[in-house]
């Protein structure tokens, strides 16, 4: 089974778009060791595996943690069901010899379904990921930060840059293994991005939540198509700051409010 065979399962499935991102802010570790972190981490885990269709770990802050964070991304990685998506948000780019090297790690080393690119060196910073055929390649389009307008929304020839990325990407050699990052935040230019693509085509949307991304626009805006909505601190923090059945309530409330049309 394909990666983008997997989510197309998981959504029918589980029946709702959420995806739970790990993202270890120093908040969230305090001072923890690697292994109690995991401990910490398990309980999320099992509540959300009936109620998400990916989990998405923040690479970032694994590295962060040293040689203690890849034991724990080992652990993290088995723990994750089978059939649920995986993503490795790392958003690489750089030269072919190093992309072949980022991707081997992500795809062969740990198993990851998929990973986040940065595509600003070209296609050849993006080609190694998407030589593996039963992978998913999610490419930077457009993202939730403040910065996104000083690159992405910039109009080059008479188009917007990020416009101008994924035309490109599209027309590259492995494209059916790509999907795009576009944030919640700017919904009409998500639902700009859904029209060109189509709907088969898989978007990662992050900025739901503490970034303020707006659930129903997003949802408007992404028209049914193939797509994982991450949510990350919106759930980590009901965690740690109430505990267990807290963490229960918010993914309860995620998965309903992103339930599928």
């Amino acid at each position: 089974m394909t990666a983008r065979e997997k989510l197309s399962a998981a959504l029918e499935t589980v029946g709702s778009y959420l995806c739970i991102g790990i993202d270890l802010h120093a908040r969230y570790v305090g001072g923890r060791s690697a292994q109690s972190l995991t401990e910490w981490l398990e309980p999320i885990l099992e509540v959300g595996r009936s109620r998400c269709v990916a989990f998405k770990i923040n690479l970032a802050f694994i590295e962060a943690l040293g040689v203690e964070g890849w034991s724990m991304l080992e652990r993290l990685v088995q723990l994750i069901p089978d059939d649920r998506l995986l993503i490795f948000d790392g958003k690489r780019g750089d030269i072919g010899s190093t992309a072949e090297a980022y991707a081997a790690a992500a795809f062969e080393r740990f198993g990851a379904d998929a990973v986040t690119v940065n595509p600003y060196m070209g296609r050849d910073a993006i080609e190694p990921f998407t030589a593996y055929a039963d992978k998913l390649t999610f490419a930077l389009a457009l993202t939730s930060n403040n910065g996104a307008r000083d690159l992405q929304l910039v109009t080059c020839d008479g188009a917007l840059i990020y416009e101008r990325v994924i035309e490109s990407l599209l027309a590259m050699p492995g494209c059916d293994r790509l999907g795009f990052v576009v944030g919640a935040t700017l919904p009409e230019h998500l639902a700009q991005v859904r029209r060109r693509i189509g709907r088969d085509c898989p978007l990662l949307i992050p900025g739901i939540g503490s970034q303020g991304g707006d659930i129903e626009a997003v949802r408007t805006a992404n028209a049914g198509g193939l797509a994982v909505i991450n949510v990350s601190r919106g759930i980590l923090d009901a965690y740690m700051d109430g505990g267990l059945e807290s963490l229960r309530n918010a993914v309860e409330q995620y998965y309903r409010l992103l339930a599928l049309p």
